[in-house]
């Protein structure tokens, strides 16, 4: 997992892959409050955005996942979301959800969980090897805005 915001850009980005700064660089670009909520194709590579606005809910009712094809991204618009972070390993059970969602894997709990907040401007980035837990309130149910960027790990690897 990789937490950042744009107010420090111009330092963070030489720390990060070209692939990686040149998609970070993308959502830099957008301007949401010109955006419909929506999924956006972005090119050619099976990247895509998709971009919500949602109630929060408390944090033992959501369930960590994980994506094994994609990487997100997730980029606060408005408001503040609690996510959960553990990293992936054997004890951690998956579970099955009706219908399944794809390329999602969910699990009851996970160990080693980290909360951390997202406010406006800032971003989380998630492998396929991160567990996260999203969409979990920060302070109280409350509606947030949020851009979420959906990377083919394929496409990262080229």
């Amino acid at each position: 997992m990789l937490i950042g915001d744009f107010k420090r850009w111009g330092s963070d980005q030489c720390l990060l892959s070209p692939k990686l700064v040149g998609v970070l660089d993308y959502l830099r670009s957008l301007s949401f409050e010109q955006m419909d909520d929506g999924v956006y194709p972005v090119g050619e590579a099976g990247i895509y955005l998709i971009v919500k606005t949602a109630e929060t809910f408390p944090f033992e009712e959501m369930r960590p996942e994980h994506h094994e094809r994609f990487i997100d991204i997730h980029y606060m618009i408005s408001g503040a979301e609690k996510i959960g972070f553990a990293r992936t390993n054997e004890s951690n059970k998956s579970v099955e959800v009706t219908p399944p969602v794809e390329d999602h894997m969910f699990f009851d709990s996970v160990e080693q969980e980290i909360e951390l907040i997202l406010y406006p401007g800032q971003y989380a980035v998630f492998m396929p090897s991160d567990l996260h837990r999203p969409w979990c309130s920060a302070h109280g149910t409350r509606s947030v805005r949020k851009a979420l960027l959906k990377i083919p790990v394929s496409e990262m690897e080229r």
